[in-house]
């Protein structure tokens, strides 16, 4: 027998009959085995496919595009037909960078998208880098989104904050980022339901979030928004200009209301344009200014030497910040003439300032803010001479009245009271 030529330790694997043989087909190739890092790999694929797979069919969050603004824009009679001025500076700033776009819709009576536009500017493929040229780029697009703002349609009377911030819901929904929202309003033009403003601004802000929550406004879901409130200047034939206690009302009430829908909130700007309105608007009635307490509420207890009464006008709705700090300092010149005056005949001459609030909300809340305010206006004081250590300050809240012959929820009870001495 012919001895064996097969290498020593191999083994053969049976293919078949060799290539050639009739009967037979051309020979089969060797199976060939996956190594172990192939293999890992092989399922890595598989694993990854199978999640994305998962993953679309489930539906996954969307990310807001980078730079994305939407604009809402109340379009009414009483309103400028303008772009804020800090929103046009914002959108040409946004030009700079990449993904940027304005998303802008107009509201009346009713909301509807008015157009998309792309701030983005590029020189063959690339970003323009002359920002002469893309900021004119910019403002050109804005133009011409006026234009379209101008011609669209919103209804024909009246002013649906409901319809502004359902807008706002809808075109947040499913982000897992918050989207960034600039929302343009007198606010205070006359609205459809369910906000019945007559009712709601003769409570304070925060009552009269309490009071549209219950509505259909309650709702809504803006917990992936960042709302940047601009209170615009209502216009028209005999419009009145607003005051303090308008002005603080508007503010407080449009961010506490965002706030309690869920959004992150600026502190409110102020677009002081008195443009002709758009034309197309929907009708509203002039906006009229809230009562002004400095000059028809009667004052905590008759004002006699000593005593001074810093109404709440001076703040903002629901918080310690001022409305208009020179004027509250105007108003304080008085008490500090007044303590420098007894200061000369008794050196220890205290000051007492005491912080109140109208019934509304918390206990606790009401005295937290109540004696904030008292510390603002004791700062004041230190910044213009009286002593630190003859200011004492404190905050009542509602414990007890201001003015014990007003109704507990009336504005003269949210006031500030300065007593310089015994107030005699």
């Amino acid at each position: 027998m012919a001895k064996s030529t097969r290498p020593t330790g191999t083994t053969t694997r049976y293919a078949g009959p060799p290539t050639g043989y009739p009967g037979y087909g051309p020979r089969p190739e060797p199976v060939r085995r996956l190594t172990g890092s192939q293999r890992v790999y092989v399922v890595a694929i598989v694993v990854a496919l199978a999640i994305g797979g998962l993953a679309y069919w489930l539906g996954t969050p969307e990310r807001p595009p980078a730079g994305r603004v939407l604009w809402i824009a109340e379009k009414t009679t009483s309103t400028p037909g303008v772009l804020p001025d800090e929103l046009r500076q914002h959108l040409v700033a946004l030009s700079g960078g990449s993904g940027a776009a304005l998303t802008a819709y107009a509201v009346g009576e009713t909301a509807g998208e008015v157009d998309t536009v792309d701030l983005v500017f590029t020189r063959d493929g690339d970003p323009e880098t002359d920002d002469r040229i893309r900021e004119a780029g910019v403002r050109r697009r804005l133009d011409d989104l006026m234009t379209k703002m101008s011609a669209a349609g919103v209804g024909a009377t009246g002013f649906s904050l409901y319809a502004a911030l359902r807008a706002v819901a809808d075109e947040s929904a499913g982000l897992s980022g918050r989207l960034d929202v600039w929302l343009s309003t007198t606010l205070l033009t006359g609205s459809v339901d369910p906000l019945d403003l007559p009712k709601l601004t003769a409570a304070d802000p925060r009552a009269a979030v309490e009071e549209a929550v219950q509505g259909a406004l309650g709702d809504l879901d803006l917990s992936h928004v960042h709302l940047h409130p601009v209170i615009m200047t209502p216009v028209g034939d005999g419009q009145r200009a607003m005051n303090p206690a308008t002005d603080s009302w508007r503010w407080g009430f449009v961010a506490e209301l965002a706030t309690r829908l869920g959004a992150t909130v600026d502190r409110p700007r102020h677009e002081p344009s008195t443009a002709a309105p758009w034309e197309n608007a929907s009708r509203t009635p002039l906006v009229l200014p809230l009562p002004d307490p400095t000059r028809t509420v009667e004052p905590v207890r008759p004002e006699k030497p000593g005593v001074f009464v810093i109404d709440n006008v001076a703040f903002l709705g629901d918080k310690a910040d001022l409305v208009d700090p020179a004027g509250t300092e105007a108003r304080l010149a008085a008490v500090v003439a007044e303590y420098l005056r007894r200061a000369e005949l008794d050196p220890d001459t205290p000051v007492t300032v005491v912080g109140y609030c109208a019934r509304f909300g918390p206990a606790d809340g009401a005295r937290s803010l109540s004696a904030r305010r008292a510390e603002v206006i004791g700062g004041l004081l230190t910044g213009r001479g009286v002593p630190a250590g003859a200011i004492h300050t404190e905050g009542h809240g509602f414990d007890e009245p201001a003015d014990p012959n007003q109704p507990p929820t009336a504005p003269a009870q949210r006031v500030v009271v300065v007593t310089v001495g015994t107030g005699t």
